[in-house]
């Protein structure tokens, strides 16, 4: 366990509120001269300083995106409170989850290829493979004439592989966890918000092997999840699973909830669920490509609110 981990919340708040002020108003000397006593507080209060700095700069490197324009929009009167959740949720994140995240996005904006939210794109292969990458995804290609393998750096992708006369070495897609490996097929691997990996197999086969040494087969028509050390037992795959690459949603008889998660992958900004309709179920096609056209489709068919704070802050409610 790091020493961040024993930092107070209320202090990681009082980091969070001087963090916005210091940065989007303009303090004068008194406001600066209490940071300084509150900084020389106690190591615990650098500590919390420092991390508040790390995830404002991470915000500044994210292009177009929730961070650097969610905060400039939100310096209004009326927006400042929101603004300041999102930073203080961040905060309170554990160390080591934070820094994983800032890693992977780092890594991710440095990747090979990689799509934006909401964005997806299809191109074909060196040797003819045909990959789709979902939206917010990013990957290093690594062929040579000893191995053809793909590193998922996050996000989603779907591949299919190509069948030539002349043998090829195994076509990989590799994660932190292990390898996915085609037996000539059409699959796709997600990195899901759990740490987990899942397989989706739609032609043929794909073996899973975990870094821990476990393999498993996953048949065409059956997804399984993995981890470092363990591959979780196939389970049948959805009918429609692989319709994001069309655009396209099925859902059946889901709650808003889990559905305005998935919605949120392919919208930049905050997409939140009121508790009071999180458990309204939902049946019908949405649209991925256009998200606001299926939340105003998910608000006509429930009677639901829409609620936007900003173009990066929208909030589903019932009327």
């Amino acid at each position: 366990m790091t020493q961040e981990t024993s930092i107070p919340p209320a202090v990681l708040q009082q980091a969070a509120d001087w963090a916005i002020t210091l940065t989007y108003d303009q303090p004068g000397a008194g406001q600066q001269q209490a940071f300084e006593q509150w900084l020389q507080q106690s190591e615990l209060h650098r500590q919390a300083w420092a991390r508040a700095q790390s995830v404002l700069a991470t915000f500044g490197q994210v292009p177009d995106d929730i961070g650097r324009r969610v905060i400039k929009h939100d310096q209004r009167r009326q927006q400042r409170r929101q603004t300041l959740q999102l930073l203080s949720a961040m905060l309170l994140a554990p160390p080591a989850a934070w820094l994983a995240y800032r890693s992977e996005y780092l890594a991710g904006w440095r990747a090979d290829l990689r799509t934006a939210t909401g964005e997806q794109k299809r191109l074909h292969l060196p040797d003819g493979s045909v990959l789709a990458l979902n939206t917010a995804s990013a990957l290093d290609v690594d062929f040579t004439d000893q191995q053809r393998r793909l590193n998922l750096l996050q996000g989603e992708l779907m591949l299919t592989s190509v069948k030539t006369k002349v043998p090829l070495p195994p076509l990989q897609v590799a994660t932190r966890a292990g390898v996915a490996e085609a037996l000539g097929t059409r699959f796709s691997v997600r990195v899901l918000d759990s740490g987990l990996f899942r397989v989706a197999v739609f032609e043929d086969a794909v073996r899973i092997t975990a870094n821990s040494g476990r393999m498993l087969v996953v048949e065409q028509g059956w997804r399984a999840d993995f981890s470092a050390t363990d591959i979780q037992p196939a389970i049948p795959l959805n009918a429609h699973a692989d319709l994001w690459e069309k655009g396209m949603w099925i859902v059946d008889n889901l709650p808003l909830q889990l559905v305005l998660q998935e919605l949120s992958r392919y919208r930049p900004g905050l997409l939140r669920c009121d508790p009071a309709a999180a458990s309204m179920p939902v049946s019908g096609t949405l649209s991925l490509r256009d998200t606001d056209a299926a939340l105003h489709h998910l608000a006509d068919t429930l009677n639901l609110r829409i609620n936007r704070i900003s173009p990066y802050w929208t909030t589903v409610s019932p009327l």
